[in-house]
């Protein structure tokens, strides 16, 4: 059986770089035959992508852990979108009226916080999206109830 991507090694073997899985070894002087192909047993040569190397319970706590922060990215790209998208919707006296910073603070901050989520959410999960959503809530918690109508004294204790 012969590959195109064959590398020779020593004059008597040649190493294959088989398709999914590790390359195989196959001795030129029996010939290539079926008894002859033996895998070779390094998890150097193992196939690319993100369980390449890891078998079992260690590659299911990897799928869980993706799908995990996944999910996580979702959610952040979420409250930090809303927040964006409800800044913009409230006119800019309402935000000096309240006492809060102004519209245009809040857009850059609400905005660069729904920039990093998308970010992070398309690359991978990170610190960065940690504080995105930190002020994304921010905005939530404290601007959100002043500029919507409700005041600042909102909530009775």
């Amino acid at each position: 059986m012969w590959i195109p991507e064959a590398r020779a090694v020593r004059p008597e073997t040649r190493v294959f770089s088989g398709c999914p899985g590790l390359p195989r070894v196959v001795s030129l002087a029996a010939g290539p035959s079926p008894s002859t192909v033996q895998t070779a047993p390094t998890a150097r040569f193992a196939r690319r992508g993100p369980l390449a190397v890891y078998t079992g319970a260690m590659a299911f706590a990897y799928l869980f852990e993706y799908y995990l922060m996944l999910a996580f990215s979702i959610v952040a790209l979420f409250i930090a979108g809303w927040a964006f998208l409800d800044c913009l919707r409230h006119p800019g006296a309402t935000f000096q009226r309240e006492g809060k910073r102004t519209k245009g603070f809040w857009l850059g901050m609400t905005g660069g916080s729904a920039a990093v989520c998308l970010l992070s959410f398309m690359i991978s999960g990170g610190f960065l999206q940690i504080i995105a959503v930190c002020i994304a809530a921010v905005y939530h918690a404290d601007v959100k109830p002043a500029v919507s109508g409700k005041g600042g004294n909102y909530y009775r204790y």
